[in-house]
């Protein structure tokens, strides 16, 4: 919550995963290269990971039910969500998202 709070207008990912969901696995190397991607950077987005077996009021406040679900937030609220392993289409809406 105060990482949201903080951010302010800037955009805020959260990426809902768990050690046991292999598609998550899948899609966490591209997730980290979005931290560090010159173009995700420069716009100031700010990308965390919310493991749901340790952040369970997290989980339940955006109903991640299908992991991994990567939730969008600009000035505290939903603006996109991504569900499964979809590199082209997440790092597309953040860019978009974040401009």
């Amino acid at each position: 919550d105060t990482a949201v709070q903080d951010a302010g207008a800037r955009l805020v990912v959260l990426d809902f995963t768990a050690k046991w969901c292999g598609v998550c696995k899948k899609i966490e190397p591209f997730y980290t290269q979005l931290s560090i991607d010159p173009k995700v950077v420069e716009t100031g987005a700010q990308l965390y990971v919310i493991d749901v077996d340790q952040s369970e009021e997290l989980t339940s406040t955006f109903g991640a039910s299908s992991l991994p679900l990567f939730v969008m937030l600009k000035n505290g609220k939903k603006v996109d969500t991504v569900v499964g392993a979809q590199n082209t289409a997440l790092r597309k809406k953040i860019l978009k998202h974040a401009a």
